[in-house]
């Protein structure tokens, strides 16, 4: 499928938090390409419950990616490709449900690549690659679901390569390079256990791990 000239490519859930949508669905194998409108997404869904599962999906040309406010219940995000998205390119802000993002890449964000401030569910990125980003890699600021980022690579963010500051939960940080960062990893403020294995941090203008 093949969804060109836009303002969401695909739009699905509630109309607000006083309306919410219940239903799960996925998507597979699709090519989406907007038409740069600000605030135009990819993906676009609000106060929703239900699993939600995407697979194998390019976005170019749009100012979100996948843009979640207000979900409750488990997203699946496996095999995406998201392209110089003009502000995130992933944003769960305050979403409840557990997330996995795998197997994806991420290039030129002009915001955070991977945005889930204020969430309350388990994160898990795993064997991802995110490239030039004007803002962080990973903004998990002020989360209080656990956190796994496993076998991914950040490169060039203008901020933090992962900003957990202010996190309530726990982070293990395995397998991970951060390259090129203003700090490798910020974990400052944060009340939740860290657990780093195999971590490579290079290049960083600040700390490779703030964890004061």
């Amino acid at each position: 499928l093949n969804l060109h000239n836009f303002t969401h490519g695909i739009e699905a859930g509630g109309l607000s938090s006083t309306k919410p949508a219940n239903t799960s669905w996925s998507a597979t194998d699709i090519s989406i390409d907007g038409n740069d409108e600000e605030f135009g997404s990819g993906i676009h869904t609000l106060d929703s419950s239900g699993e939600f599962n995407l697979r194998n999906i390019t976005i170019n040309n749009t100012y979100f990616g996948v843009y979640v406010l207000g979900t409750t219940d488990a997203w699946q995000a496996q095999n995406l490709t998201i392209n110089s998205p003009g502000g995130n390119a992933v944003s769960g802000f305050q979403s409840t449900g557990a997330w996995t993002v795998e197997d994806t890449v991420i290039r030129n964000a002009e915001d955070e690549a991977i945005f889930a401030y204020d969430t309350e569910g388990n994160w898990t990125v795993k064997s991802t690659k995110i490239v030039n980003t004007t803002d962080e890699g990973i903004n998990a600021g002020i989360s209080s679901g656990d956190w796994e980022i496993l076998n991914t690579t950040i490169r060039n963010p203008r901020e933090d390569a992962i900003n957990a500051g202010k996190a309530s939960g726990e982070a293990t940080i395995q397998d991970t390079t951060a390259v090129s960062s203003e700090n490798g990893i910020d974990f400052e403020k944060s009340g939740g256990q860290l657990v780093v294995n195999n971590l490579t941090v290079r290049d960083t203008e600040g700390d490779g791990i703030d964890a004061d």
